[in-house]
């Protein structure tokens, strides 16, 4: 009970009210309704989409640099953002490609993910990611072992 207590006074201390949520291994991710995506919990790599990373975040922060954000997803250690012109855009560790930018590299704040639109779902797993396009096809990027 005092878990979900914890989760309604997280969501009410919102800039706005909650939409939708996600969550990674060690954070969490929120749309709010003036489309801004908030983020709290562990910053390894860079999840949180803030430059401080290894911090952590123990209430919502607006995430840097993007906005009209329509979903969000969570993966182990990298976050997905959808925007409302159906770009995705991603942060945290990249090792494996998941943030499907072609760097590899751990990325602080989101940058976009290439070749991709027309996206309406996103899924974070441990290393990859997961997209679906408004035509009905999927698409991945990161470990495919």
């Amino acid at each position: 009970m005092k878990k979900i207590l914890l989760l309604v006074s997280i969501l009410l201390s919102l800039n706005s009210y909650a939409q939708t949520i996600a969550a990674g291994e060690l954070h969490s991710l929120a749309v709010c309704s003036n489309n801004i995506a908030q983020s709290w919990g562990a910053n390894v790599y860079g999840t949180l989409g803030h430059p401080i990373t290894d911090a952590v975040g123990f209430r919502p922060d607006q995430v840097i640099g993007i906005t009209g954000i329509t979903a969000v997803a969570g993966g182990k250690t990298h976050s997905l953002f959808i925007k409302n012109d159906g770009t995705v855009w991603a942060c945290g560790r990249n090792f494996h490609g998941s943030l499907g930018d072609g760097s590899g590299k751990t990325q602080i704040t989101p940058v976009q993910v290439s070749g991709l639109s027309g996206i309406i779902a996103a899924a974070g797993g441990g290393n990859h990611s997961l997209f679906v396009k408004n035509d009905g096809t999927a698409w991945a990027c990161g470990f495919n072992s």
